[in-house]
């Protein structure tokens, strides 16, 4: 079950828009305890919210800067990934004869379970209690409902091991609404 609840006003001449939401998820699936093995439900808790900080066309009052924020947080004695923080910027139609198209630029970071690091983690061996990363992208809007996006991103300790370095990563998505 993912239920939320927030506040959401959209944008309209003079009014900038805003959504800020909570939420909680329940999971009736078993998930085995790091340290004893034990089983349980699963549950995680959520919150973000979205701010228009600056419209740039009057006609098209969604057109314009955005900066948001989220939060997720998940038990650390059954999930590896605990909490997740993320903080992005976007725009929605900056160049003046692309008004659906949205640039952004987001970065992200994971904190590790304590208690996942010990269950994977020899005595002896170092690892990263986190990972942080950046993506900056552009989704072009090729048709209503079908956009291309290219991405270009950086991850610092992909994983917790510190046997591998940062990676640079590129993708192309096709992303197609209904």
């Amino acid at each position: 079950m993912i239920d939320e609840i927030g506040f959401n006003r959209a944008s309209a001449p003079g009014t900038k828009s805003a959504w800020v939401r909570f939420g909680g998820i329940h999971n009736s699936t078993r998930y085995t305890r790091f340290s004893d093995g034990a089983q349980k439900e699963n549950w995680a808790v959520f919150a973000a919210a979205d701010r228009q900080l600056m419209q740039t066309d009057p006609a098209k009052p969604f057109r314009g800067i955005y900066a948001g924020a989220t939060f997720n947080y998940a038990p650390p004695e059954q999930n590896f990934y605990t909490q997740y923080y993320e903080g992005r910027v976007y725009g929605v139609g900056l160049i003046k004869s692309r008004p659906f198209d949205l640039a952004s630029l987001v970065t992200t970071y994971n904190v590790y379970s304590p208690e996942g690091l010990r269950a994977r983690v020899p005595t002896n061996q170092s690892f990263y209690r986190g990972t942080w990363a950046a993506t900056a992208s552009y989704a072009y809007r090729a048709a209503a409902g079908i956009y291309i996006q290219p991405g270009l991103g950086v991850t610092v300790h992909s994983i917790f091991s510190p046997r591998f370095g940062p990676a640079l990563n590129g993708y192309l998505s096709l992303i197609t609404l209904f």
